[in-house]
């Protein structure tokens, strides 16, 4: 019953609520058996009927997560979304528990990255500790896997190594239709994944209220004193009014309006212009990723390619975005 179950989860994956309904009911069904003991009376081999139970369960699990995680990504307000996401990373760590007990790691380091995207993408989380970066490059360099570059793909996002990520990625594109060629999955799939890692996103923060609108910055026009966007999500009051619908349309905003509406995200790939004193002089032309910003200053903290530079604290005015990241050298 309980496969039946899985075989219908599947069929309604769409269907946010049945698919949460039917994971429920399949994990409540497998509870039953989910220990040799429980089914020691008329299993030909309770380990084996148990093992198979925990397998299921964890699948159930998985879903259960990825449903909470599209909710918590999709939510308006700061607080839902970060309640939504820790409710997908509690299901992601049962899904990692029961992966685990059965000894499915293919399964386990997929939990493990879902838990550590879920953290990343939590609007709240004030989580400080650091991935061990110099353990991921490691391990990439030792075994440069398509799982130990996912892994080190997440660990640099984290910390918003936005310019290493596309430029990894760039070469394992390169690397990958040498090798398995151009038609391969795993080649497509890293050719879709750079396409969403150049969308430079950036939040408009409403007056009065916690709701984050996510924009998209297209480009820079003029001398970069004016900046195109075009809305990501399906409704906002800016710039193009309350029953705008999210058809793509680009605006063209002043920087001065830019710096006004918009932050610019953690990661975002940047270089320093404008800068008149002696030391900031220094700093022009020079690109590197967003990684703080500090609301009472508004500057952004910005850590530079070039890592002789120490990282500096800009103010918004005197940084451009840079696209095509990697095709620059």
């Amino acid at each position: 019953y309980a496969e039946a179950l899985w075989t219908k989860l599947l069929a309604v994956d769409l269907d946010a609520e049945e698919s949460k309904k039917t994971a429920f009911a399949m994990i409540s069904m497998l509870e039953k058996v989910d220990e040799p003991h429980k089914c020691a009376a008329w299993a030909v081999d309770p380990y084996c009927h148990s093992k198979n139970a925990k397998n299921l369960m964890s699948l159930a699990y998985e879903k259960l997560g990825w449903q909470e995680f599209q909710k918590g990504v999709r939510a308006k307000g700061k607080s839902e979304s970060s309640k939504k996401i820790q409710l997908a990373i509690k299901y992601y760590e049962k899904y990692k528990e029961l992966a685990m007990f059965v000894g499915n790691m293919t399964h386990v380091n997929d939990a493990e990255t879902k838990i550590a995207r879920s953290k990343c993408l939590d609007p709240l989380n004030e989580d400080e500790t650091k991935q061990d970066l110099p353990r991921l490059r490691a391990a990439f360099e030792q075994d440069p896997s398509s799982l130990n570059f996912s892994n080190l793909v997440m660990g640099l996002r984290l910390e918003g190594h936005q310019i290493e990520i596309e430029r990894r990625t760039a070469k394992e594109i390169v690397k990958n239709k040498r090798i398995l060629g151009p038609m391969h999955p795993y080649t497509m799939e890293l050719e879709l994944g750079i396409k969403g890692l150049m969308v430079r996103r950036v939040n408009m923060l409403e007056e009065g209220n916690d709701d984050i609108w996510a924009h998209r910055l297209v480009r820079h026009e003029g001398e970069g004193n004016r900046c195109v966007i075009t809305p990501m999500t399906t409704s906002h009051d800016f710039p193009g009014g309350k029953d705008y619908q999210g058809d793509g349309k680009e605006f063209t905003i002043t920087m001065d309006e830019f710096i006004d509406k918009f932050n610019l995200c953690k990661g975002t790939p940047v270089m320093c212009i404008g800068l008149k004193s002696s030391k900031g002089a220094q700093l022009n032309g020079k690109i590197g990723d967003i990684r703080d910003y500090n609301e009472e200053t508004q500057r952004y903290a910005i850590h530079f390619q070039d890592k002789a530079l120490k990282p500096a604290s800009v103010k918004m005015n005197n940084l451009q975005v840079v696209f095509g990241l990697t095709s620059t050298e």
